[in-house]
């Protein structure tokens, strides 16, 4: 395999990983969408990607929608390792479990959390994924569980004091970060497809 195969296949294969990246999960007995709105700016599809600082608020939408009938719906906002997030508003704590019975199917069920980046967390420079866990209960033995990230956030140290004459960009930094990713992986994909396919007929002659 040459190595500008090697290459195309890499780009290829950074493209899928990133299309995974989607705003819902399902399963047999429903499905669950998420959407997140970091301090005033307008709602995105999860898995979000923003840079945040301590302190930094978002809100975080999940609707669930079972397609049959069940006696129970959990859910949850789940993080792993040192805290990061806390919820300041909604219907649960980060990893405590929230439930609802007698579910009837083709019925939204929805929960708002309002959550923060704890202004004490030691993790710093680095990502910090949310996400929402949800279970669909028939019985105690036939259950269905769905799972992805709401939030994967790059938290940053606390933004440095402003200099006079500077402004708060703080919510222009907020921005999805695949969106131009995916943009200079195609570059990068097209570019590479073109010396390949120049290469290859330079080569038949």
């Amino acid at each position: 395999m040459t190595t500008m195969l090697r290459a195309i296949l890499f780009t290829l294969g950074m493209l899928l990983a990133f299309s995974l990246c989607v705003s819902a999960g399902s399963c047999s007995f429903g499905e669950c969408h998420a959407w997140v709105r970091i301090g005033d700016s307008s709602w995105s599809p999860a898995t979000f990607f923003p840079l945040l600082h301590p302190g930094d608020t978002g809100e975080v939408l999940l609707i669930i929608t079972p397609s049959v009938s069940l006696s129970e719906v959990f859910c949850q906002l789940h993080e792993f390792g040192t805290p990061v997030y806390e919820v300041i508003k909604g219907p649960s704590m980060i990893n405590t479990i929230v439930s609802r019975g007698d579910i009837q199917p083709g019925i939204n069920y929805t929960y708002l959390w309002k959550v923060r980046v704890l202004l004490d967390t030691f993790w710093i420079n680095g990502t910090a994924p949310l996400e929402v866990i949800t279970q669909f209960s028939q019985s105690d033995t036939n259950m269905k569980t769905v799972t992805f990230d709401v939030l994967y956030a790059f938290i940053e140290g606390p933004p440095r004091p402003l200099v006079k004459g500077e402004h708060d960009d703080i919510h222009g930094n907020i921005s999805p970060i695949p969106i131009p990713f995916l943009t200079v992986l195609l570059s990068i994909l097209l570019i590479n497809i073109s010396l390949y396919v120049t290469t290859h007929r330079q080569r038949l002659r």
